[in-house]
């Protein structure tokens, strides 16, 4: 109503801030646009490849100075977007393998977003004998349980739907940057 387009950016620790922006309203004309000197390539896979002239050289350790390009001179983010319009899907190391499907967990917790019956998810792998992997999801609360395994029903295949729906543990939070791992390992065998 003010007339204000908002934008969405996205940027990364290794490209020093910002590279792309698109608007944040699906019914605006404003398309992708990429800031100067930076150039997108997506994957195969979905996952994004970045080079600009503001890419970090590569990552600090013990020996020295590890190299993040490759051979094209473009940095593998391993997080899978979509072009035009821009959209963050997930990282393409957080998915696996649910009999012959590949889970996202991010798709699995956006789509039960939705149902706007919780205010946190956050979905691991669990081991599965037949399955290799099935999604597990850990929640705030579990107050609107019953609704919101109805919703996963209606809204998921059978595939993404949470096996199990459990109340994250005290000793962990929501706003942990590595929540995921956190999770992971904390249901690792010792």
């Amino acid at each position: 109503s003010l007339g204000i387009d908002v934008l969405v950016g996205y940027g990364l620790t290794e490209t020093c801030g910002q590279v792309v922006a698109s608007s944040f309203s699906t019914e605006s004309s404003h398309p992708l646009f990429t800031l100067a000197n930076v150039d997108l390539k997506r994957t195969e896979t979905g996952s994004l490849m970045i080079a600009t002239n503001t890419l970090a050289h590569g990552y600090l350790s013990d020996t020295g100075l590890l190299p993040i390009l490759n051979n094209d001179g473009y940095f593998l983010t391993n997080d899978l977007v979509q072009l035009d319009p821009f959209q963050y899907v997930g990282r393409l190391d957080f998915q696996f393998q649910n009999g012959s499907k590949l889970v996202s967990p991010e798709l699995v917790e956006k789509i039960l977003m939705a149902s706007e019956l919780i205010d946190h998810i956050i979905v691991i792998p669990k081991i599965h004998d037949r399955y290799g992997s099935v999604p597990v999801a850990y929640l705030k609360n579990l107050s609107n349980l019953d609704q919101l395994k109805d919703f996963a029903v209606q809204h998921l295949p059978t595939y993404l739907q949470p096996v199990e729906y459990k109340q994250l543990p005290e000793s962990l939070s929501f706003s942990s940057v590595n929540l995921r791992k956190d999770l992971i390992d904390f249901n690792s065998p010792a």
